[in-house]
Order: C-alpha cells, then structure tokens, then sequence
C-alpha cells in the first residue's frame, strides 16, 4: 500500500465518525447543559451526548491511528518513535 492509499483510507474512515458527531451536535442545539440528575431524567438528551462523545471518541481514535500518521507518512517525515503530542505540534509547524 502506497502512502496515498493509507491517506485515502485514513480520511474514509474518519468522515462517518466526523459527519454523525456533527450531525449529533446540531441536534443538541443550545439546550442548556444538564446536571447529573436532569440528565438521568431526559433519556432522549443522555442519549445523545452518549452518540456524541462515542463519536467523538472514534474521530479522534481515526486521527491518531490512521490519518496523522499517513499525512506524516505523505510528507516523507519520519515519526515512529514520536508522541502524539509532538506529531500534532509537527504537523501545526508544517501548516
């Protein structure tokens, strides 16, 4: 596999997880946050923040598995023995 198949595949696979979180978010509106017991109450809102921080969780488990490390790959970086933290900064410097 060639570094624009794992960019390709990288993108594909973190544009479900980006659109539904997205689309969760704009159907949360500015309802105003809940405590603890309200939420437990509003089953329809505890729901949604679950779809949304689910979500949220796979987009970002896409970013740091696949897509940082094929775009690090595309630009001929090397970043193996990097941590996240000093990818994404790598990444911000490249712009």
């Amino acid at each position: 596999m060639n570094p624009d198949d794992r960019l390709a595949i990288a993108l594909w696979a973190a544009r479900p997880s980006c659109r539904r979180a997205v689309s969760s978010a704009g159907r949360l509106g500015a309802r105003p946050a809940l405590d603890m017991v309200q939420l437990e109450r509003d089953r329809l809102r505890l729901r949604l923040d679950d779809q949304i921080l689910f979500r949220f969780t796979e987009l970002q488990e896409a970013l740091g598995e696949r897509l940082v490390p094929a775009t690090l790959q595309q630009l001929a970086e090397s970043f193996e023995v990097w941590p996240m933290c000093d990818r994404l900064k790598h990444l911000e410097k490249l712009g």
